[in-house]
């Protein structure tokens, strides 16, 4: 429902932007869509004001691990053990520390280390990087597909021959809690995998056979979730990204953005400033934005 706000805007309760025409992002991450799939007004503050976010417990022991997974491979095969991957990690958290998203995390930095430590032993069980070669690691893809600018980062790429025949494989390493090969958002797991997919077949005409999300916590070789990769998924992900990237152009021109309630809300690093949370907060020009979202995250963290 729509009413009289302050700064002389009308507009939706549930719009975020006060009708400022905006220029999108030059390139669009799977990242940045998922935002944008989830709720436009995330994507905007985010991509558009780019406010910043802060590094979670979660997230950061996520990126100390893929930095351990990644280096661990620029060892010869008999030298890609455990206790060498492990010592990337102490070395991953002294150049991040002191970035202002992470400042809040120091007094958890012993506890981050230690949960990156056990998530580095697990993978190993779940895969022998000593028997294999990826072909590429945090490989960056860059296309513009069907007039969508799209940057993937593939964390790694295996080619792999079976019988004569070669096959690709695109994995993705998950550093949280496994999904069942069941479960009802498992597909949604697969977003980014997919616009992964899409962006190979465009960039090198080669259809990758599987996508592969490595649980590595799950410690077995069963933690691997899979896809196969045919025709239609590909355009399956083409499909999606145009909807996705017409209905954004479509909000940066008109400069109104969409809040949505969704189940994962609370972990929105924007709810302090989201009208549909704090309507007293509806109209705020940018630089009152900034201003609002630093107090008002300064006390969610503490």
């Amino acid at each position: 429902m729509c009413g009289i706000v302050p700064k002389r805007h009308t507009l939706c309760m549930s719009d975020v932007g006060n009708g400022v025409p905006v220029d999108l992002p030059a390139r669009l991450s799977p990242s940045r869509l998922g935002d944008f799939r989830q709720c436009p007004a995330k994507f905007y503050y985010g991509s558009i004001l780019k406010l910043p976010r802060q590094a979670t417990e979660a997230t950061t022991i996520g990126t100390l691990a893929h930095e351990a997974f990644e280096k661990v491979f620029d060892h010869p095969r008999e030298e890609r053990t455990v206790e060498r991957a492990i010592t990337y990690l102490r070395p991953a958290w002294e150049h991040i520390k002191d970035r202002n998203d992470y400042l809040h995390l120091h007094e958890l930095e012993e506890s981050i280390l230690a949960r990156a430590e056990t998530a580095v032993k697990s993978w190993f069980g779940v895969e022998r990087p000593h028997n294999f070669d990826p072909i590429g690691r945090e490989v960056r893809a860059i296309s513009d597909v069907s007039g969508v600018p799209l940057l993937g980062i593939l964390d790694r790429v295996d080619r792999v021959e079976v019988d004569g025949k070669t096959f690709l494989y695109i994995s993705d390493y998950k550093t949280g809690k496994p999904v069942s090969s069941d479960d009802r958002f498992l597909d949604e797991k697969f977003f980014a995998m997919r616009i992964y997919a899409l962006l190979w077949y465009t960039l090198h005409g080669e259809m990758p056979h599987e996508l592969r999300l490595i649980y590595v916590s799950g410690g077995t070789r069963d933690s691997v979730r899979k896809i196969r990769v045919d025709k239609n998924l590909i355009e399956r992900a083409r499909a999606e990204v145009k909807g996705l990237y017409k209905d954004m152009s479509k909000y940066a021109k008109e400069g109104n953005w969409p809040c949505k309630k969704h189940v994962l809300c609370s972990w929105c690093d924007y709810m302090a400033i989201c009208p549909l949370w704090n309507k007293e907060l509806q109209g705020l020009e940018t630089g009152e934005i900034r201003q609002v979202f630093v107090d008002g995250k300064a006390k969610l963290v503490d």
